[in-house]
């Protein structure tokens, strides 16, 4: 081995050492912040901060969607409001842009 190869290798040990002891130090924050907050936090104060939310209501029977598209969109707005919203109605929305942009699509695609 000569004298170049061994700097490069060490540029590039002394780079990784340097991020082992960063990531090393932020677990040891970490540590200390869960030894601070069990030592001198009374368990009966630390869940004040924030009231505990009301587990979500279970879904009415009419809610429950007969058509997979119609559960896609139910299960997506469940999921993204985090609140019992009831959907009425799914219907598909036909408007010239889209149907533009399934024509460049498939323009697109060189069929031989």
């Amino acid at each position: 081995m000569n004298l170049q190869n061994m700097l490069a290798a060490s540029e590039h040990i002394a780079g990784m050492l340097v991020v082992m002891f960063a990531l090393a130090a932020l677990w040891g924050l970490a540590a200390l912040s869960a030894w601070f907050v069990a030592t001198f936090i009374k368990p009966e104060e630390r869940g004040r901060s924030a009231p505990r939310a009301a587990p979500p209501p279970a879904p009415a029977k009419a809610a429950v969607a007969a058509d997979d598209d119609e559960a896609v969109v139910v299960a997506a707005v469940a999921l993204l409001l985090l609140e019992h919203h009831r959907v009425v109605s799914v219907r598909p929305v036909h408007s010239a842009w889209a149907q533009l942009g399934r024509q460049d699509v498939q323009a697109s695609h060189h069929l031989h």
